[in-house]
């Protein structure tokens, strides 16, 4: 015996009513109902680019902003609902309503019966939607872990990591952790490549675990070789810190020094009037990557000099 809900509406069962309201503007039926009544005119700005623009910019802005306006056209029940939590006001649908009732197959809103008959026969079912959205939660999944290892298989993003962790680097230091974030970095695609193999419940197909768990001991083989070379060079934590504990307070002050000697060298430049061969003095900039040209008179023998300071290139790697 079918069940007789709100509205005076029949259906199968309470359940399937449950699932009518709230399906009523849902998954995507109340943009079939748009398509069904109004002509193409009236909604193909808001479909394409727009449409598929992440939210706010798209769906939530325009896409879907502009898809209920026109829905609350056709479904009196939810114009009401959505006028009373502000989704938009009266005045907004009467204004479209007359602007484009002419492109619209029926003259009046829908009755509960007919959106009814229309979302029996248009309505996705909930087994298939439910394996839809299964789908789209591992894609989206599967989107989000490339994104975040995409940073960790950027060479240049792993030396700038690396770098980070001394407090000053010679030419000889940039060198050597550039080529271990070249490892680095190596290591970190070989485990992208190693999730890859799993499928969408995380298990790894059994034919296919040999390759898997090649993948992981290569990964493993070399940060453990990228970490003993780290020790071996003194650029660990622990080396730095037992070095620093064991030195003298002359050593320390030679340490600042040097450090100091080395920034000042890697970022200032000298100006000196070739005539006379007279300093006139040191710059420093604090963007390498900007190109600075520098000219002043000098006061010995008043001919200009000009230096320019070129830009140097950004800490990315070569290759």
């Amino acid at each position: 015996m079918p069940f007789v809900g709100e509205f005076g509406l029949e259906y199968r069962d309470k359940r399937e009513e449950s699932y009518f309201k709230r399906t009523r503007r849902l998954n995507g039926f109340h943009v079939q109902v748009v398509k069904k009544y109004f002509e193409e005119e009236v909604y193909s700005h808001l479909l394409g680019s727009n449409w598929n623009n992440p939210e706010p910019q798209g769906r939530g802005g325009m896409g879907n902003w502009g898809f209920d306006l026109r829905y609350a056209c056709l479904d009196h029940w939810y114009r009401d609902a959505a006028i009373e939590k502000g989704r938009f006001t009266r005045d907004e649908v009467d204004n479209f309503w007359a602007a484009w009732k002419g492109k619209c197959s029926i003259k009046k809103s829908l009755s509960n019966a007919e959106l009814l008959h229309f979302w029996h026969e248009n309505r996705k079912d909930r087994d298939e939607a439910k394996a839809t959205n299964a789908r789209k939660r591992v894609k989206r999944k599967s989107k989000a872990w490339e994104l975040r290892f995409q940073a960790e298989r950027d060479p240049s993003a792993v030396y700038r990591r690396l770098k980070a962790t001394l407090p000053i680097t010679s030419t000889m230091d940039e060198q050597l952790l550039r080529s271990f974030a070249r490892m680095l970095s190596e290591a970190n695609d070989v485990l992208w490549q190693a999730e890859q193999i799993k499928e969408g419940t995380e298990v790894v197909p059994l034919e296919l675990l040999p390759d898997y768990t090649k993948l992981l001991d290569l990964n493993h083989k070399i940060h453990k070789q990228v970490g003993d070379l780290l020790k071996a060079h003194g650029y660990d934590y622990q080396a730095r810190r037992s070095r620093r504990e064991t030195q003298t307070a002359a050593e320390v002050f030679d340490d600042f020094v040097d450090q100091a000697a080395v920034l000042f060298d890697q970022r200032a430049i000298e100006m000196i009037c070739k005539s006379c061969n007279l300093s006139l003095a040191y710059f420093v900039r604090q963007f390498p990557t900007v190109e600075f040209t520098l000219s002043s008179l000098c006061p010995r023998c008043d001919n200009p000099v000009t230096v320019v300071m070129e830009a140097l290139d950004d800490e990315v790697m070569d290759g």
